[in-house]
């Protein structure tokens, strides 16, 4: 069809399959980084995610675009891990956080990044 006019992505069939594949590209580097692991050295795949969220580099999605190019399995993946980190070092509960982090257990520190970092990935989902 070509293309339409020259005010919006939209007006070009061209313009609006590169866009897809750049958000396709990213999808499929988030993937990627939710299994990179953690070491004591270096933060997880997931926690990376949210950090970034949080950053607002995911800012430019619309609405569309978290689920034709598979972000919700992907943010909806961090906050899991973010929760069953926050349970994980809560004191009520006996699990092995360093199992979960890959790292120490003194990283229970770090509760309160954690749940400020799935409040943000929360909060990007529910602006969308």
């Amino acid at each position: 069809m070509g293309f339409m006019g020259l005010l919006h992505w939209v007006e070009s069939d061209e313009c609006a399959d590169f866009r897809y594949t750049i958000l396709k590209t990213v999808s499929e580097l988030c993937e990627k980084e939710l299994k990179n692991k953690a070491n004591e050295y270096n933060t997880p795949g997931w926690v990376n995610i949210a950090l970034l969220v949080e950053d607002g580099m995911f800012d430019f999605l619309q609405e569309d675009d978290i689920v034709d190019a598979d972000f919700l399995s992907i943010f909806q993946e961090v906050i899991a891990r973010l929760e069953q980190t926050i349970n994980a070092l809560n004191p009520d509960i006996t699990k092995n956080v360093s199992s979960l982090l890959n790292c120490s257990s003194d990283s229970g520190e770090f509760i309160t990044d954690y749940t400020r970092l799935r409040d943000s990935v929360k909060t990007f989902l529910d602006r969308q």
